[in-house]
């Protein structure tokens, strides 16, 4: 499931920087022989009534909780997804080049979320 979900330490940021991850739509699971499963949030009673106490189960976010977090704008700039950069630009149709407030440009869309995301908690706007 690499690069589906964020990582537990990923989680861990974001949760102590204040964003609530009780609405991460999916769960890592971990058993005690570390097989890693994830499922969506909601099915999570069918692996707990089959194995009881034999996973860790991790909230965890996908690419599309992520970009629900993201603000569409940052004071004057804009959010703005291209193929091979996610970033906020300052909007002003008057300049000629990008102003970039924060911006990512990993070869992988949530891990690039996730670079905006802690970059602009950094900054307080979440």
């Amino acid at each position: 499931m690499e690069n589906q979900v964020l990582e537990i330490g990923q989680m861990e940021y974001l949760q102590k920087v204040g964003i609530d991850i009780s609405k991460a739509s999916m769960c890592l699971c971990i058993s005690g022989s570390k097989k890693r499963i994830v499922l969506p949030s909601d099915s999570l009673c069918f692996l707990e009534k089959i194995e009881e106490g034999k996973w860790e189960i991790y909230k965890v976010f996908t690419l599309q909780d992520c970009m629900k977090l993201l603000p569409a704008t940052l004071e004057n700039y804009v959010l703005r997804f291209e193929m091979e950069c996610i970033a906020y630009v300052w909007w002003d149709p008057e300049l000629s080049e990008d102003d970039l407030c924060a911006f990512s440009t990993s070869d992988n869309m949530l891990r690039g979320v996730y670079e905006i995301l802690e970059h602009i908690t950094s900054f307080g706007y979440l």
